[in-house]
């Protein structure tokens, strides 16, 4: 009886597993690590320093030059978590700090030309008036 179970129990398995391929069920495309996208529209530099929601890790660090563009993946961004970057505005003639500030973001899902969806979010730092700095939400395209 145990053995005729067994065969049952095996059988069942095959079956289940031939099923997806012979109905023609498209496998779900897994969904890409998450980036952040950071745009400086000013003519400093800016040190980028991405943490976690508490601000306890440092996830991700380094230096946008003027007028350019980073994509951060070192880590794991994943969608509907919540990040601080933060940016360190420095003067490039004197290499002085002038200004720091700080956005918290949100990647949300967007989907790639291959059809995977990824969570992604972008933020572009934008000078004021005079040596004031803020960021706001950029759109970002996969």
């Amino acid at each position: 009886m145990t053995r005729k179970l067994h065969r049952l129990a095996l059988a069942l398995i095959a079956l289940a597993l031939m099923l997806p391929a012979a109905s023609g069920a498209q496998p779900v495309p897994q969904m890409h690590q998450g980036f952040i996208w950071t745009y400086n529209k000013t003519g400093y530099k800016i040190w980028i320093t991405i943490y976690d929601l508490g601000k306890t890790q440092h996830l991700d660090y380094g230096m946008v030059e003027p007028h350019d563009a980073r994509k951060w993946t070192h880590c794991c961004y994943l969608l509907g978590s919540h990040y601080h970057v933060r940016g360190e505005v420095i003067d490039p003639k004197t290499d002085k700090h002038v200004f720091d500030t700080t956005m918290e973001v949100t990647p949300h899902l967007c989907y790639g030309m291959d059809g995977i969806p990824q969570p992604v979010v972008g933020v572009e730092l934008r000078q004021g008036t005079g040596e004031s700095f803020y960021w706001q939400e950029a759109d970002v395209y996969c």
